[in-house]
């Protein structure tokens, strides 16, 4: 990954930062909270991240961030979601074709 600015003392590099979402709410008086699921989860996840080899279909785990989340490789371009979503409106700009599903499919196997 090359930097996309340099100065003196660093290099800046584009990174997604994935940080868990807390909320908490009021229901029927009392505060609820899902800091516990999330907490775990993001916990889980991490524990992937740092014990799993490197993988082509997988953005790479840069580093975590105390207090912050964790740090992942950028990857720029559209995300299997927003394929989806396009493909399926209602007057879709490309249609997703059996071969580009069982690609996609093959690749979430992989």
């Amino acid at each position: 990954m090359l930097p996309f600015a340099t100065g003196s003392a660093s290099e800046l590099f584009k990174c997604v930062v994935k940080k868990p979402n807390v909320v908490q709410l009021e229901i029927n008086g009392e505060m609820q909270s899902n800091s516990r699921d999330v907490s775990v989860q993001f916990l889980a996840e991490l524990r992937v991240y740092t014990t799993v080899s490197r993988h082509r279909n997988v953005c790479a785990f840069l580093g975590a961030l105390e207090n912050v989340g964790m740090v992942l490789e950028y990857i720029e371009g559209r995300t299997l979601w927003d394929v989806i979503k396009e493909s399926t409106s209602p007057e879709p700009k490309t249609e997703l074709t059996r071969k580009k599903k069982i690609d996609f499919h093959n690749q979430l196997l992989d």
